[in-house]
């Protein structure tokens, strides 16, 4: 074969490589690292979940200045007060805004 043509075939193969990766990238897929398969693989383990929200900046920032006094991860904080929520301990009443709203929609 000519060195054209195996640049040529090299080329393609280059080219068909890269195309993949695109249509993966459009599709939000990756290629997982080693490290990356073993986190995936220990939070499948333990029943772990990444969620994320939006929330208020400084509200943000003062929870986790907060949660770092206290000696507890965000993530530890978080479960607790779910875990409070869901059983009743802890009862988040909506704000006079909220209820204004609700009852508008109800409408």
């Amino acid at each position: 074969m000519s060195k054209a043509k195996e640049l040529a075939k090299k080329a393609k193969e280059d080219i068909t490589e890269l195309a993949e990766i695109l249509e993966n990238a459009e599709m939000g897929i990756r290629s997982a690292n080693a490290q990356t398969k073993a986190t995936e693989k220990w939070n499948e383990k333990k029943g772990l979940a990444t969620k994320s929200y939006k929330l208020n900046a400084e509200t943000a920032e003062a929870f986790k200045q907060a949660c770092e006094k206290n000696g507890k991860t965000q993530g530890e904080a978080l479960t607790a007060l779910m875990t409070a929520y869901i059983s009743g301990r802890v009862n988040i009443r909506p704000c006079l805004i909220c209820r204004v709203i609700e009852r508008l929609r109800k409408k």
